[in-house]
């Protein structure tokens, strides 16, 4: 789909249509690019025994994200 749009963009007879279909790239291309984040950071949690985040414990639920496994559909309360 991206070449369809850069090959749209290169053969376009006009502006107007190079820049509709260059937009239509852009759009694209951010829809399936990853997030890659440029920096690391260290970060102190509170933490307490009636919330439990596997993600945060177990390592087979653990994934990379920035949100460092905050997924609240992920998270259990108890008493």
């Amino acid at each position: 789909m991206v070449d369809k749009h850069l090959d749209a963009g290169r053969t376009a007879g006009s502006d107007a249509e190079r820049e509709t279909a260059y937009a239509a790239l852009n759009a694209r291309l951010m829809e399936i690019a990853p997030t890659i984040y440029g920096f690391d950071r260290q970060s102190v949690f509170a933490a307490s025994n009636r919330v439990k985040v596997p993600a945060m414990t177990d390592p087979a639920m653990a994934f990379g994200l920035d949100g460092m496994g905050f997924s609240f559909r992920l998270m259990e309360m108890v008493e």
